[in-house]
């Protein structure tokens, strides 16, 4: 029997301090939008199977109103308009900017009051789960007051329930933060820590389909670099219903390109899924 991978999820966790040495991977994909794009065709011009000769890609100054994001010249002079999004759930990004915005305004309460902890401690707020994009929680002084009335008195490593939420205590015994800190005070916040479900992309996908029923491109181009992360347990199954969800669609061509961000690792997880 078929388990319905509809009610599967997964999630992510934060590593919120350690004793392993740090390591990074300069990002190969550019932060500008305009540019991303642009790398985002160059890459799939550059690794399609096909026979592809062009004279340049270029980022089209007006890309509104469904207008092509990309253009492709070919040798012979006609051009291909290329429309270039993410893969992503716009509920979840929502979240990473609020959570961000957030853990700054605890961290900027505790540098106004000058409160510091002799031990290193990481503090892992817990908020409720909400439908809503923007996340139930408190305000960032109630936040830092519980964080005060904890390092008063003795630090325990535990879970502190609050009229907020929860609180996980955690003492740095060794290592280094992980996470943001100030005064051997380190923050992490937990919007009910979204998981990752085929529904999830589902809705995506479709959100996609229905944003873009009125472009002017001839190509539409998705890309993800977090996909990778599901893609063992889903499968073809959000291949197979991108496939069928852009099979009616004006575009004359579909491509889903997936890989891993850092230089080094992007080529060799480079992935590119034909879906029209």
């Amino acid at each position: 029997m078929e388990s319905d991978k509809s009610k599967i999820a997964s999630i992510s966790a934060t590593f919120i301090h350690g004793t392993a040495e740090r390591v990074s991977f300069g990002s190969v994909v550019p932060a500008d939008k305009s540019e991303k794009e642009v790398f985002w065709t160059n890459i799939l011009v550059n690794n399609i199977t096909s026979r592809f000769e062009y004279k340049k890609i270029e980022s089209n100054p007006d890309d509104s109103c469904g207008n092509h994001d990309v253009i492709i010249t070919m040798n012979h002079g006609s051009i291909i308009g290329v429309q270039v999004t993410e893969l992503t759930y716009e509920f979840e990004r929502a979240r990473k900017h609020i959570k961000s915005d957030y853990i700054n305004k605890i961290i900027q309460e505790i540098k106004n009051i000058n409160l510091e902890s002799i031990e290193k401690v990481a503090f892992s707020f817990m908020f409720p789960y909400t439908d809503s994009k923007k996340p139930n929680s408190e305000k960032p002084k109630k936040v830092v007051d519980a964080i005060s009335n904890i390092i008063a008195k003795k630090i325990e490593e535990k879970i502190y329930q609050f009229e907020f939420g929860n609180v996980v205590c955690n003492l740095v015994k060794e290592g280094d933060f992980f996470i943001p800190n100030v005064n051997n005070i380190g923050i992490d916040v937990n919007f009910d820590n979204l998981p990752h479900t085929l529904d999830m992309y589902t809705e995506c996908i479709d959100a996609i389909v229905s944003k873009k029923s009125n472009s002017l491109s001839s190509w539409l181009l998705i890309w993800s670099l977090e996909f990778w992360k599901d893609r063992h347990w889903l499968g073809n199954e959000l291949i197979d219903y991108m496939k069928s969800q852009f099979k009616e669609s004006k575009f004359d061509k579909v491509f889903f390109i997936e890989s891993m961000d850092g230089d080094g690792i992007f080529q060799v997880n480079l992935k590119i899924d034909v879906i029209k």
